[in-house]
């Protein structure tokens, strides 16, 4: 059977974008920091947004920002939708009339640009020729609810992702079709369950801890924090850039562990985007 056009641009591309940042067939551990090498100007935020879309990708004042939506979603389902809305953002994200493109709920689309995104996606998280060293060669009805479900939380694939990734990247019979659809996708419970009692507790640890949570990009975190260690701004108003107690909390904590004052440079400052460093003032 000839793969589908939409899905064939997906997973082209995927494979391209891997092969150009050397990533192999491993999985991507690092997804916002790929995202960031990708594009520097691309800012990523991961906030709870109770009602709203999966995710939101805009353009605003010269800049590009993805939204992802973290309101009772574990860190496998923010990845694929992370994934997804970058899809939207290599194909389609150089026409300048698009400013704003919303999925409400990522694998729901049918149209070709919204396969093409999932393919992107799912190619990206778990190319197929992994999936085919591990379970092409056996007969899918064979396939355990369980196996999968560990398998998902390796790659940072959401089960409902991964089940959709199965069923377009290896060849099945309508039996295994069949198969795979009745296995179903497990409650968010049953998953970190699983996932608990095959001893991947830091990934199950990783992924509840990712629900409701806010996240700012990387360049915005770096740059409070450099401020607060130039002596610009005090814990106060590092709490309040950052809304996240914990963070501040860590911020201060490390400064004070290495012995470095606010407002005195040790080792010379760390420009966010770049390797570069300068020398102390």
């Amino acid at each position: 059977m000839s793969e589908l056009r939409p899905l064939l641009e997906g997973r082209e591309k995927a494979e391209a974008l891997r092969y150009e940042h050397g990533l192999g067939a491993a999985p991507i551990r690092d997804l916002v920091g790929l995202i960031e090498r990708i594009d520097p100007d691309l800012l990523t935020v991961r906030r709870p947004m109770p009602g709203g879309p999966d995710a939101v990708l805009l353009r605003a004042r010269g800049r590009r920002l993805i939204a992802v939506n973290t309101d009772g979603r574990l860190m496998r389902k923010q990845r694929f939708v992370t994934a997804h809305v970058l899809a939207h953002l290599l194909f389609e994200g150089a026409d300048p009339a698009v400013t704003l493109h919303v999925d409400r709920q990522v694998l729901g689309g049918t149209t070709a640009v919204e396969r093409r995104a999932d393919a992107f996606a799912a190619h990206l998280l778990v190319p197929a020729a992994p999936l085919r060293l591990q379970l092409g060669g056996r007969d899918p009805l064979s396939w355990t609810h369980e196996e999968l479900v560990v398998l998902s939380l390796e790659w940072g694939l959401s089960m409902r992702g991964l089940l959709w990734h199965l069923g377009h990247a290896l060849v099945l019979s309508d039996a295994g079709r069949r198969h795979l659809a009745s296995l179903g996708e497990p409650t968010l419970e049953e998953s970190l369950y699983i996932g608990s009692r095959a001893g991947l507790w830091e990934l199950v640890r990783a992924g509840r801890s990712a629900r409701d949570t806010l996240g700012w990009p990387r360049r915005y975190v770096a740059l409070a924090a450099a401020a607060y260690d130039r002596g610009q701004i005090g814990e106060e108003e590092l709490r309040r850039l950052l809304h996240d107690e914990d963070l501040a909390a860590d911020v201060v904590e490390l400064a004070g562990m290495v012995g470095r004052e606010p407002g005195r440079h040790r080792w010379g400052e760390w420009r966010p985007g770049s390797d570069e460093r300068r020398g102390a003032e």
